[in-house]
């Protein structure tokens, strides 16, 4: 059985929420044909910051949760405070590309 993920609420906002806590906006749908595509979430260009508890620094919440969707939820991140992540961690930012759709 195949499933899509529906957007209840539609708008950037959402669409970055959706990854940080998926059951509050997202319905799944049986039966459809279109997989989510983890590597083409939209994402906003907004540079806000959050440290991952994989030590690496995200430029937002979104790119952490587009992340946690390739990785799959055997590996999930969790946000461990706003901001960058201390030294001696992982200082890379993440990013990834927007839909320009």
């Amino acid at each position: 059985m195949l499933y899509s993920l529906l957007i209840v609420c539609v708008g950037c906002a959402t669409a970055c929420a959706i990854f940080v806590e998926p059951l509050l906006y997202l319905q799944l749908e049986p039966e459809t044909t279109t997989p989510l595509n983890c590597d083409n979430i939209p994402c906003p260009l907004i540079f806000k910051p959050v440290c991952g508890s994989d030590g690496e620094t995200y430029s937002n919440a979104c790119v952490l949760g587009a992340e946690n969707c390739r990785r799959g939820p055997a590996d999930k991140i969790f946000i461990e405070h706003e901001g960058f992540c201390p030294p001696g961690q992982q200082e890379t930012t993440t990013t990834v590309r927007t839909s320009s759709t």
